[in-house]
């Protein structure tokens, strides 16, 4: 997520005539210059004091309902400058200092429509304002009205090129108005004018990302991380990029970092449990996903990758029941369905694991796996007609029908049919030339039919594709041959 630069207070009061000695003829002027006495020694709570209680005395005097909500605002009480600030644009409704200030306090308070109507106003008064267009893009950016958002940071940067927190928000405009490219232009700037502000970093690194600029986006995000270690963003992001490279220790990396700034977010220890599992760190991927739970109890894609490694390392049993407490919680959640069946004929129980098959089969008719590993199992209890109609469903005429084919071919050969499995197998090649699978298989049919040579040069080739295919070494051994 991009993030903006929030307002850029610029809390402003009417000029006093402060010069030493000054007289104020208007009621409460006393109280206004005993409170900037007290404010400038660093006692804001008692200049807010003085002030009120001058108030009633001085219901008409704009200086001091002005100083009043400027003082608020300046101690972070955002709705207690309010009254005292409307208070004064009523007493003198041309006064730019008070309608600022209003500004502010709605913005800070959440009160977009008198933010934003306030900042227009304030840009019609003064049109060569910078802070006036900045201020106004930032309350149509909390808005959601991205374009004029960017349209006000790009007058208030006709008048002011060379602020990076506009350059920043134009960025965060562009971007949420699906314009990458120039996004990345607009924070590349920002980064220019401000090296050292790790957000404009962090958001540059993040729409380098979303470009595909990967290498330009690890970068940028190191440099935010190095700026502010606790960007959990760019951390997160950073671990996307390197998981996407295979370079999962520094993903790893990336997500033990996000995990210490945010430690209860799910998704965090989710995807840590991931990339441990891939790198065979069983006992920090099962406390990983055992977090996760804890975070979000019954979650079913944490219980299935738990269940999974479980089943990884041969725990089959306990797999069965994070499956089956993933589908508990979610009955159509497939990867657990398919996880069960699985493990299921892992465990022998082949009646319970085609049951789960067919179900899973049913409930995504377009996934092919399950009707797959249907004709597998069929296959493997000689059961052939079932077999290939299981195989003989995941066929659509395209590219993808190179396993369904294979699995047709597989119970033609065992069933005795060399030539209709030669024909199926060479379809499969047709559509796949570089499947080892489908040319060890044919050289097992061209084998069976005698035709050694024919079934010496797929066994080859099937090495050559995949070093070290199994089959296709046991077979050439047979022949005689050294891969």
């Amino acid at each position: 997520m991009m993030r903006f630069c929030g307002s850029r207070w610029v809390w402003t009061v009417a000029a006093m005539l402060a010069a030493a000695g000054a007289a104020f003829a208007a009621a409460g002027d006393d109280a206004v210059r005993e409170a900037i006495s007290l404010f400038n020694e660093g006692k804001p709570a008692e200049a807010i004091q003085k002030l009120e209680d001058a108030r009633p005395s001085s219901p008409d005097n704009v200086l001091l309902h002005n100083w009043l909500g400027y003082l608020y605002l300046k101690t972070g009480q955002a709705a207690k400058a309010v009254e005292p600030l409307e208070r004064a644009r009523q007493l003198d409704p041309s006064g730019v200092e008070a309608l600022r200030n209003l500004g502010n306090a709605a913005l800070e308070t959440g009160d977009l429509e008198k933010a934003r109507a306030c900042f227009e106003e304030l840009t019609r008064l003064q049109p060569r304002s910078a802070d006036a267009f900045y201020s106004l893009g930032n309350v149509y950016l909390r808005q959601g009205d991205h374009a004029k958002a960017a349209a006000a940071y790009r007058s208030s940067l006709e008048i002011d090129p060379g602020d990076a927190r506009v350059h920043n928000n134009l960025g965060v405009a562009l971007q949420n108005q699906g314009q990458a490219i120039p996004a990345v232009a607009a924070y590349k700037r920002a980064t220019d004018l401000a090296p050292q502000e790790a957000l404009y970093w962090s958001n540059y690194g993040l729409a380098l990302k979303e470009t595909r600029q990967s290498a330009l986006a690890v970068e940028a995000l190191k440099k935010a991380v190095a700026l502010n270690r606790d960007d959990y963003a760019a951390h997160m992001a950073l671990a996307e990029i390197y998981a996407g490279q295979g370079k999962l220790t520094l993903a790893i990396e990336a997500l033990t970092q996000a995990a210490r700034i945010q430690p209860d977010e799910y998704l965090v220890h989710l995807n840590l449990g991931v990339l441990q599992g891939r790198t065979g760190q069983n006992a920090a991927a099962e406390r990983s996903y055992l977090r996760a739970l804890e975070l979000k109890p019954g979650d079913p894609e944490a219980l299935n990758n738990l269940g999974w490694l479980y089943y990884s390392q041969g725990n089959i049993e306990w797999a069965i029941e994070r499956f089956e407490a993933a589908l508990a919680t979610d009955p159509k959640f497939a990867p657990a369905l398919q996880n069960v069946a699985a493990a299921y004929q892992a465990a022998g129980q082949n009646e319970k694991a085609i049951a789960l098959w067919e179900q899973a089969a049913a409930s995504r008719p377009d996934d092919p796996a399950p009707r797959l590993a249907l004709g597998n199992l069929y296959l493997k209890q000689k059961e052939y007609d079932k077999a290939r109609q299981s195989y003989e469903a995941t066929l659509k005429g395209g590219p993808g029908d190179v396993p369904g084919l294979i699995g047709v071919a597989l119970v033609l050969e065992r069933t005795g049919r060399l030539a209709e499995a030669e024909a199926e197998l060479r379809k499969a090649l047709k559509l796949d030339p570089n499947s080892a699978t489908a040319h060890n298989n044919l050289g097992s049919v061209l084998e069976r039919a005698g035709r050694k040579d024919e079934a010496r040069r797929h066994y080859e080739r099937a090495v050559q594709l995949e070093p070290g295919h199994p089959d296709a070494m046991k077979n050439l051994a047979r022949l005689g041959i050294r891969s």
